[in-house]
């Protein structure tokens, strides 16, 4: 019997203990997946059209010698990076881990996954979608950057300041850091299975900030430095660069309008 009295919507072959009013079994979680299948739908959809587009830049750098820029290569590993995000959310969302959950007595709080092979696979799928999302990020913050050096005319063809240089920091800054930030993850158990914080796949887990009133401070730690740092930072470093470029532009506009000005006076 759920609490407000009523029986669980789908049958429970474990007997469960109740924790802070709110287990796997409870009657909230149970029909939020089963009413979950329109969601699932638009989701996949979603993850479909997102993996084609990433597919036609990526084909079409690889295609088209014409288009193998420097900026066209970072775009390149931007989609390849959304590629990622795509699939691995859209194996998620076909999968259905919680298919696999269980729940037992002494942890009716967190489900967990019914063979080593489902949680290995959970956990792969979080760690592959989890680093394509940091990498996504992170080559957001070089296209920016890059296209900041070519309008402020600072690139040279040899030196810190060169593309070939360039793109090497890029390849160790984005995935040297995603990688790092995702094998700590893995290593403090903070990828895989957990209902109650993710999309339906497999992610972060945050299980204290969800399901006890008891908040950990390692959970935020995850949520901050594996993911939120990173967004943040980026969305300040591109308003920077927007703010920088939007002043350089309009003092260079104004200079060729004063040039022009004397020289047609003559």
């Amino acid at each position: 019997m759920s609490d407000s009295g009523e029986p669980w919507p789908v049958p429970v072959t474990e007997p469960l203990i109740n924790l802070k009013g709110f287990n796997c079994t409870s009657s909230t979680y149970i029909l939020a997946i089963q009413e979950e299948t329109t969601l699932r739908v638009i989701v996949g959809i979603t993850c479909a059209f997102s993996i084609i587009g990433s597919l036609l830049i990526i084909f079409s750098y690889i295609l088209f010698k014409d288009l193998r820029t420097t900026s066209r290569l970072i775009l390149f590993h931007l989609s390849l990076a959304d590629f990622g995000v795509a699939f691995s959310n859209l194996f998620g969302d076909a999968y259905r881990f919680y298919r696999f959950a269980q729940c037992t007595p002494d942890r009716p709080n967190l489900p967990l996954l019914s063979s080593k092979f489902e949680n290995r696979l959970c956990i792969a799928q979080a760690f592959f979608a989890h680093f394509s999302t940091i990498c996504s990020v992170l080559w957001t913050m070089m296209l920016a950057a890059y296209m900041y050096t070519v309008v402020m005319k600072i690139k040279e063809k040899e030196g810190p300041y060169s593309s070939r240089w360039f793109m090497i920091f890029s390849y160790v800054f984005c995935y040297g850091l995603s990688l790092v930030v995702n094998i700590w993850m893995v290593c403090t158990y903070k990828l895989g299975f957990s209902p109650f914080n993710t999309s339906g796949w497999c992610g972060t887990i945050l299980r204290s900030a969800q399901v006890t009133a008891n908040h950990n401070p390692r959970d935020y730690m995850a949520a901050v430095l594996g993911y939120d740092i990173w967004i943040l930072l980026t969305i300040i470093f591109i308003i920077a660069i927007y703010i920088s470029l939007h002043f350089y532009v309009k003092r260079e506009v104004s200079i060729t309008i004063i040039i022009f000005r004397v020289l047609t006076s003559r």
